[in-house]
């Protein structure tokens, strides 16, 4: 059997890759997860039916929602931002109550999972893995796609930085219009390195949403800091310790986050 070569040198983005490939693998494997999948893709089959769905998923219209929520604060300004003002008057009053209720369903999936929705059915196929590597093929167990190296980013449980009194979340991948970031400064007298590592987990954040519209160069410098900052630096050579290692990742990835 062949997987892939052990034999060159193992660094911090190669490892980083790797947990994310398994981080991603285990998670689409969650039932809560595919849950999830199964309503937002019934919401989605909706939009598309009434010619919405495109624009949904635009980088305009993520800039336009973004743009209106950090400018607007009141409760009825929240509720009624101009895309489902828009869908009211061109499609109904029912429209816009799908949308309002498909908001909450995205809501709870961005706080169940930290991560950018992607379908439970992209990934590896394992039956077809193993027949390569039967074969004596090499097979990659890495990953490069921006999303699934951010996903990771919901490990980090301890922030120092804060954006706007919230815990950086996927929402706050455009710093600039934050209305305050601040940082605590008992953690940073004891560790002042971690801030910096914050700073560039959220720009990894950055880069894994706008790589749904255009390809990202993702600079060397953010991945090792995303792994330094989720794993500590630390490289586990114990096999014993992997195994814990990849349970814990297992867990991690089918943990819930509030009621189901």
């Amino acid at each position: 059997m062949a997987v892939e070569s052990d034999k060159r040198p193992v660094d911090a983005t190669d490892r980083l890759m790797r947990i994310a490939f398994w981080y991603w693998e285990y998670m689409r494997r969650n039932s809560l997860y595919r849950r999830y999948c199964e309503l937002l893709e019934c919401y989605g089959s909706y939009f598309k039916s009434i010619g919405v769905f495109d624009y949904m998923n635009s980088k305009e219209f993520l800039e336009e929602t973004a743009d209106y929520i950090h400018s607007h604060d009141t409760e009825e300004e929240l509720k009624y931002i101009p895309f489902r003002s828009r869908l009211e008057r061109e499609h109904g009053k029912e429209a816009s109550m799908i949308y309002w209720k498909y908001g909450f369903l995205a809501n709870g999936f961005d706080t169940r999972f930290g991560r950018i929705y992607k379908h439970y059915s992209a990934g590896m196929d394992v039956f077809a893995a193993f027949e390569k590597i039967k074969l004596g093929e090499k097979f990659i167990f890495s990953t490069t796609d921006p999303t699934d190296i951010s996903a990771l980013i919901k490990l980090n449980d301890n922030w120092i930085i804060s954006v706007d009194d919230m815990e950086p979340c996927n929402s706050c991948y455009k710093l600039e219009m934050a209305n305050d970031i601040k940082i605590n400064p008992q953690t940073v007298l004891v560790n002042p390195k971690r801030v910096g590592l914050e700073f560039y987990a959220l720009k990894m954040i950055n880069r894994a949403i706008y790589s749904q519209f255009v390809k990202q160069d993702i600079d060397e410098e953010i991945l090792q800091a995303v792994y330094e900052l989720i794993l500590s630096g630390k490289h586990i050579n114990s096999t014993e310790i992997m195994r814990l290692a990849m349970l814990w990742l297992w867990d991690k990835a089918h943990e819930k986050c509030g009621p189901t």
